[in-house]
């Protein structure tokens, strides 16, 4: 595989966070480590396509960062 090859399948990331809780909603430790990954992702030329938190409480439910706005672009 040539290194372009390589980084065009590598250059997006999606990012998961399980909540034991049940509760999706980002805590405000998962909103600055998400920042902090973006940012040292944009100087590798890496997007990161979302971060998606998944919580089964009473209902399945998932929060979704990039729907909510939450990752600068």
């Amino acid at each position: 595989m040539e290194p372009r090859q390589a980084r065009r399948q590598t250059g997006r990331k999606t990012g998961t966070t399980s909540h034991p809780s049940g509760d999706p909603q980002p805590s405000q430790a998962d909103i600055d480590m998400t920042r902090k990954i973006v940012d040292a992702c944009r100087v590798m030329s890496i997007t990161v396509h979302d971060h998606l938190i998944v919580g089964f409480g009473r209902e399945q439910a998932a929060f979704s960062m990039r729907a909510a706005g939450m990752l600068g672009d």
